[in-house]
């Protein structure tokens, strides 16, 4: 926090922190489908774009399931007011790139 009370987060914190959701996820989620938005925008302040972010997200559970089972399906909610800011074809050439 700086002197005008303004928060900031770094990107690993927000690594570290999907981390902590995995782990939570395992620990009681019972392997249910998981909806999670796209942390690390806005208010977080870390100034990274939002193509950047969804990456990271979708990284770190591949990752994290890789080393335990979590769930079988993730959904990355994008916020519709987000939506422009967005190129959907490059999101999913990403997934189909990481799954395989």
């Amino acid at each position: 926090m700086d002197k005008d009370l303004r928060t900031a987060s770094k990107i690993s914190y927000i690594w570290q922190t999907l981390d902590e959701i995995w782990l939570a996820i395992r620990t009681t989620g019972h392997c249910e489908p998981l909806s999670i938005p796209i942390i690390g925008s806005d208010l977080a302040r870390t100034d990274l774009p939002r193509m950047l972010l969804i990456k990271m997200i979708v990284l770190s559970f591949i990752a994290a399931s890789k080393e335990k089972f979590a769930s079988r399906k993730l959904t990355i909610m994008i916020y519709p007011g987000d939506l422009h800011l967005m190129n959907l074809l490059d999101i999913k050439d990403f997934l189909d790139s990481s799954v395989t």
